[in-house]
């Protein structure tokens, strides 16, 4: 059996691209082993449904730790969950950074709304618990500890850890890594945003022109670079 892990914020420490390619490589039965407080949607939702595709053998997936936010989604694609009684699950409603006028505001708004749908389908399939109640459990953002897990119908097996740790010791180190995940998150939008309002006021302020260099045509090439670099954030979940 290969064993393949999910450790860390996703779509920094573990990209949708690095975790896919080495799922590829795989060969008959895998235990993907997670420990993370989340990351970014686009990326889990990739890693997610290439788990889901993987058709080589029996797909187990473990919760060492911490699954939260994210990672608790990546969670249920495998054919078995098993989680230690250690371990801390978290399900709450995706979010994300956003700039702009009330429309885009709105937009993103809607975004985060229709996301919060597709993983709670998923969610609610897995648990058996009404789409309704899961909408509450993700409102309220919903921490579930070792045989919790399981008795809420996300996991499937309880394993027993190496090590009794108090329920509020795992929770405040599983509350952590979501802060971390969250402040990377926070830290990649904020450099994203920068760059693209230095280019943008680029636009406002070009430099001196070349003899017989048209005005728009440095305009047009500092707005591809804009827009360039806003499809680059589009594709990692965030709207600017």
């Amino acid at each position: 059996m290969t064993i393949l892990k999910i450790d860390g914020v996703i779509g920094w420490d573990v990209t949708s691209a690095s975790f896919i390619s080495e799922l590829e490589q795989c060969d008959g039965d895998v235990e993907i082993q997670i420990n993370s407080g989340g990351g970014a949607v686009f990326d889990g939702i990739s890693i997610f449904n290439a788990i889901k595709n993987y058709d080589k053998g029996k797909v187990t997936i473990v919760i060492t730790a911490f699954a939260a936010s994210m990672a608790s989604y990546i969670a249920l694609a495998g054919d078995e969950l098993k989680a230690y009684d250690n371990a801390t699950y978290m399900i709450h409603n995706p979010w994300t950074l956003s700039i702009g006028d009330y429309r885009q505001l709105k937009k993103d708004s809607d975004v985060c709304y229709g996301l919060a749908k597709i993983l709670s389908k998923t969610y609610s399939h897995k648990s058996q618990k009404s789409q309704k109640e899961i909408a509450k459990l993700m409102d309220e953002e919903s921490w579930f500890y070792g045989e919790e897990i399981v008795d809420a119908g996300f996991a499937d097996v309880l394993l027993k850890g190496n090590e009794d740790k108090p329920k509020e010791q795992a929770l405040a180190l599983a509350s952590q890594a979501l802060a971390y995940a969250k402040d990377k998150t926070r830290e990649s939008s904020n450099n994203d945003i920068s760059l693209v309002a230095a280019l943008v006021a680029d636009t406002e302020e070009p430099k001196p022109l070349k003899e017989g260099v048209q005005e728009e045509v440095v305009g047009e090439k500092n707005q591809l670079k804009v827009n360039a670099i806003k499809a680059r954030l589009k594709l990692k979940g965030k709207n600017i």
